[in-house]
């Protein structure tokens, strides 16, 4: 015969081993995961854009957001803004359309890295 012996030491163990898994589950699944990396690419824009941006009232920069949305295997991140002149304000630098200018410096770079980290397939589209 085969006798289990349970003490209160192994029943706090398995406690702690039950809320672990738990919490392991959480940090690698797939949504959060993803949702994660593309919340960093897309603040990783943002902060391009705020840095490059002419200013002059601050209004515009202030109106640009990041979000993003999903889950699972798909994923959006977007910047967006409430003001309708914003994509057309120029960068302080290279007076391009800071829009342009983002998509063409920046987004390429956050679009290789969040490719290689990863190991997935990343589009970009820019939507005025």
């Amino acid at each position: 015969m085969t006798t289990l012996q349970l003490s209160q030491t192994s029943l706090d163990d398995l406690k702690k081993l039950q809320a672990d898994l738990r919490q392991a589950a959480q940090e690698v699944s797939a949504n959060s995961g993803l949702k994660g990396l593309m919340t960093q690419a897309i603040l990783q824009v943002d902060r391009f854009v705020a840095g490059n941006i002419e200013v002059d009232t601050g209004w515009t920069k202030n109106s640009i957001f990041p979000d993003v949305s999903g889950g699972g295997n798909s994923v959006v991140a977007q910047l967006s803004t409430s003001v309708h002149y914003a994509p057309y304000v120029r960068d302080r630098r290279h007076q391009e359309q800071f829009f342009d200018y983002a998509n063409r410096r920046e987004v390429p770079k956050v679009i290789e890295w969040l490719a290689e980290t990863a190991g997935i397939k990343v589009e970009a589209v820019l939507v005025r």
